[in-house]
């Protein structure tokens, strides 16, 4: 009996090492099919993920996303030439501005690292829109020679409904001199002007 005894064990221990590698196969397996199972949810996602962005694009085709990153200010930097430049879109100064809480758009130090956000473009305003729109603007309120400037001077205070091209209209007896005064005041957005700001018309 005692010599069968050690047998008995051997064969004990042999079937427990059996189950082991045998449960240990099983979830090798189990886990093989379970990660299998999940890359393809994943690949599936993604799938769906580019085709709903390859929609998106054919149906705006001007659709593009900036990436987030940074820039050194230079000298004669805006924030609307800066975002001309790194987003193709000036529109996107705001986005700056907020980002790098700038309590004065208008006033940029040289050498300054500015956070630039990462930003959708294609929910600004676009450049051709932009021309289109000044296009309209004009046909609207362009002088005829009833309408020749009605201000003198080299200042002019902004009242409530102006906007550089009315003032330019006003100034110059015609619009397009905007750019003048934008570039003149050094104004961060040549869309945003408020009432009772006094704007350099330069002569």
């Amino acid at each position: 009996m005692a010599k069968n005894e050690p047998d008995g064990l051997e064969k004990t221990v042999k079937d427990n090492a059996h189950s082991i590698i045998l449960g240990a196969l099983v979830l090798l397996v189990g886990f093989s099919v379970l990660t299998r199972v999940a890359n393809k949810q994943k690949d599936a996602e993604l799938k769906k993920a580019d085709e709903a962005k390859q929609m998106q694009e054919k149906s705006n085709p001007g659709a593009k996303v900036v990436e987030a990153g940074k820039y050194t200010t230079k000298k004669g930097d805006t924030l609307w030439s800066i975002s001309k430049k790194y987003y193709q879109n000036e529109y996107a100064w705001s986005a700056i501005a907020n980002e790098n809480k700038l309590a004065n758009a208008d006033m940029l130090v040289e050498g300054r690292v500015l956070i630039m956000p990462k930003v959708d473009t294609s929910t600004l305003p676009q450049e051709k829109l932009q021309e289109k729109q000044v296009m309209a603007q004009k046909q609207v309120v362009s002088p005829t020679p009833a309408e020749k400037a009605t201000v003198t001077g080299t200042s002019y205070k902004v009242v409530k409904g102006d906007s550089l091209w009315s003032i330019s209209v006003k100034t110059y007896g015609d619009g397009y001199g905007w750019t003048k005064i934008w570039k003149a005041n050094k104004l961060a957005n040549p869309d945003y002007i408020e009432a009772g700001q006094v704007l350099s018309i330069p002569r």
